[in-house]
């Protein structure tokens, strides 16, 4: 089996470091080559404004948000991929300077950061109680003795923070986190 240093599995890079800013990079760069796709269409004032919307809420999210139960609730690698979404939104609006909130609620769109956030969590509740290898990783992380950060011990610390009982996660949960992201983003 031939070594290698990063390789794309499921649609998703993975690298020998397992680096989750690489992981957002990647993301970064389909983000960008699907906006640059999508563009000529987003500009054309002839297309309705309800099929824009469509093309952004339908490919280009899904497409930046691909595996964020990954890389998700880090605004620092979320930030690159909400420029682009400003960027799409841009031609929407045919103005290089708006009220972006504003823009997220007319549009009817999640800002990134929350829907990764959620993703995340989602892949948590999911996750804690299937029957493989994370499983095990996400029952024993606070046996797990280590200085070094891991993706489930920012997982949990950020879940924390927010006041969230890691004990009893469920679906719930995962609405409760978003309500109190899009609360933060709107005070």
């Amino acid at each position: 089996i031939p070594s290698v240093q990063k390789y794309t599995y499921l649609g998703t890079e993975i690298n020998d470091q397992l680096d989750l800013d690489q992981l957002a990079k990647f993301r970064l760069q389909k983000g960008r080559s699907t906006l640059s796709i999508l563009k000529k269409t987003l500009l054309n004032i002839k297309v309705p404004l309800e099929y824009r919307r469509i093309l952004i809420r339908n490919i280009l999210i899904p497409m930046m948000t691909f595996g964020s139960e990954i890389f998700g609730m880090c605004e620092k690698r979320i930030a690159p991929l909400k420029r682009i979404l400003d960027n799409a939104l841009k031609c929407i609006v045919e103005k290089s300077n708006f009220a972006r909130l504003r823009a997220y609620t007319e549009f009817d769109i999640e800002p990134l950061y929350i829907l990764a956030s959620a993703s995340r969590t989602r892949g948590i509740v999911k996750w804690q109680h299937s029957r493989s290898l994370i499983s095990d990783l996400i029952q024993s992380h606070s046996n797990f003795k280590s200085r070094k950060r891991t993706w489930i011990k920012e997982a949990f610390r950020w879940l924390k923070c927010m006041g969230s009982n890691t004990d009893l996660m469920n679906h719930e949960e995962v609405s409760r986190i978003k309500r109190i992201r899009l609360d933060n983003l709107e005070t």
